[in-house]
């Protein structure tokens, strides 16, 4: 009975469609066809599905929805921003506390010279400081990174915003 079914061709009954499958596949067809209608989920209006992708363009709601979601982004960027800022800080303070401390170890250091101190032991406490220190300016390294890749991602979504503007303006699609 399957079988006979499957030999039986139907026309798809979406206006702009031609055409035409065997039974098995009609429900799907039907379902993936272009011409069927959809509901834009932002303005309820509706269109075919081979006019929807363009529509959103021109959909305010949409639009707006969009807005409010890189405003979101930009917010939570801005917090990341700020916290990479803190920690830039943060790590410029422990900087200049280090590059103090090897002030401090310097002038211990001509202390214990004058007193005629084990100069093997200030040595080695003057490399440790100075590894500390290096290692402080490893850390704002990587916060001067972080700063500006968290300056690209505020950057980012504007641009998109721009260019789907434009994109809307003047009827271009500008990548």
């Amino acid at each position: 009975m399957r079988n006979m079914f499957s030999n039986i061709q139907l026309s798809c009954p979406f206006v702009g469609c031609d055409e035409i499958v065997s039974y098995d596949v009609f429900k799907t067809h039907q379902e993936n066809c272009s011409y069927n209608m959809a509901k834009c989920q932002y303005c309820n209006k509706t269109f075919t599905k081979q006019v929807m992708d363009t529509h959103y363009n021109d959909c305010n709601n949409f639009i707006r929805q969009k807005m409010e979601e890189l405003v979101v982004h930009k917010e939570t960027i801005k917090t990341e921003l700020t916290e990479t800022k803190l920690d830039l800080d943060n790590t410029k303070l422990k900087l200049h506390i280090a590059s103090l401390e090897l002030s401090n170890a310097n002038l211990e250091i001509e202390k214990m010279a004058k007193l005629v101190v084990d100069r093997e032991a200030i040595k080695t406490e003057l490399t440790k400081t100075k590894l500390d220190l290096d290692n402080t300016k490893l850390q704002l390294a990587v916060a001067n990174l972080k700063l500006s890749n968290a300056n690209l991602e505020i950057h980012r979504p504007q641009q998109e915003l721009r260019r789907k503007s434009l994109n809307q303006e003047t009827g271009l699609n500008i990548s």
